[in-house]
């Protein structure tokens, strides 16, 4: 238990980088962000206010939980970024709502708009999905396909034109099948 700043410093200072970035990597398992993570690491515990570090049993212990919170902290940002680039289920990306009908909703508009994806021709939907998915610049795409950046361009015009004249029509049937129901009125 250290009983000072300065001890708390010195034991801390004597646990290896290597250390440190092992408990990390065992957490997250990518060689890139370890270091990174592990300089973060460094930075919390050296910055540890007095009255916590006069609470601290084991300061190699307290720096591998340390590690091990800061990693999964990161490993569940990650998740969830490349959830966001995935089509994922609604309720991996909406955790708290409790709400079925939201639920319920939202699973159908990702639907709707998965299914109006889908029927897009193949180079208007490749191209999307590129650009609008992850994040690829329209140079970046016409090159990968071999063709002009503005063909690249054109294509995402209109694959982003028939989208929304896709989605605007499944809505406007689906308020006129809800105003025939209420009305009680008969295709």
């Amino acid at each position: 238990m250290p009983r000072t700043t300065e001890d708390y410093r010195r034991q801390l200072l004597a646990i290896p980088r290597s250390t440190l970035q092992a408990w990390i990597w065992m957490v997250t398992h990518d060689a890139q962000s370890v270091e990174d993570l592990s300089q973060d690491v460094y930075e919390q515990l050296l910055n540890l206010p007095e009255s916590k570090i006069a609470m601290i049993g084991s300061v190699q212990a307290f720096a591998r939980v340390v590690c091990r919170n800061r990693a999964a902290d990161w490993l569940r940002a990650h998740h969830r970024r490349r959830r966001l680039l995935e089509y994922t289920d609604t309720c991996d990306v909406y955790p708290d709502s409790k709400c079925p009908e939201v639920i319920l909703r939202t699973r159908e508009w990702h639907e709707e708009v998965r299914s109006a994806v889908d029927s897009l021709p193949e180079r208007q939907r490749k191209v999307l999905v590129l650009n609008r998915m992850y994040g690829i610049t329209a140079t970046e795409i016409a090159m990968q396909m071999g063709v002009k950046v503005n063909t690249v361009r054109r294509l995402l015009y209109d694959a982003t034109l028939s989208l929304h004249k896709l989605l605007n029509q499944e809505e406007a049937a689906r308020e006129l099948s809800s105003l025939q129901q209420m009305t009680g009125a008969k295709e």
